[in-house]
């Protein structure tokens, strides 16, 4: 019986445990058969550099590596069919978003979106710069997101809407029905005609 294992080398390391599928497959009594796929060094280098600038907080040396790194694969040649390096720009998205440079983290989204990324995990991107928007007041930019994206996830989108919509609403009714406050509201005790000085009382001779 020949049994049948695909193994990793990457940059010269045996993944976990490859040593132990060896001793079972034979003690088994089975011929071990394995396919071996090898990584050239450095493959992965400009990644691993985006991933310590991202720890680091070195904001932009990692998208800058994170793109490095999406060209890369774009031009391997052994790039398996299921990688898409454009993932990379969700990445990108959300190290923008955390800089609060929302213009930038929108566009690298939209492009997300236009490469074949998941579009599941492009709608929760968008949710989350919705809540950004939310958070900070906007109310009506967040939902102005949610609205473009909506064919995306129409159940989730337009259950966030309509809490939006509802909270948009409260803010708008109180503020209408707010009453100005005055800087002095006349009383009894602060009357002009009480604040003159007592004049003193002149007899009738």
């Amino acid at each position: 019986m020949k049994l049948n294992f695909y193994v990793d080398f990457k940059e010269g390391r045996l993944l976990r445990h490859f040593f132990g599928l060896i001793l079972i497959t034979l003690a088994l009594g089975c011929q071990p058969f394995f396919v071996v796929k090898t990584w050239r060094v450095g493959e992965y280098s400009a990644l691993r550099e985006a991933e310590e600038a991202s720890r680091s907080n070195d904001y932009d040396g990692a998208i800058e590596a994170y793109k490095r790194h999406i060209a890369l694969r774009l031009q391997a040649e052994n790039r398996p069919d299921w990688e898409n390096p454009h993932f990379y720009l969700i990445i990108i998205g959300d190290i923008y978003l955390r800089q609060n440079r929302l213009a930038e983290a929108l566009a690298s989204y939209d492009q997300a979106a236009t490469k074949g990324v998941d579009q599941l995990m492009v709608g929760d991107r968008y949710r989350a710069l919705s809540t950004w928007y939310e958070k900070h007041g906007d109310l009506r930019q967040a939902m102005e997101i949610l609205q473009k994206h909506r064919d995306i996830d129409p159940l989730l989108m337009d259950a966030t809407l309509d809490r939006l919509a509802k909270s948009l609403s409260q803010h708008e009714e109180d503020s209408a029905t707010k009453k100005p406050v005055s800087m002095s509201t006349p009383s009894e005790f602060d009357h002009p005609a009480l604040d003159q000085p007592s004049l003193p009382l002149q007899h009738e001779t």
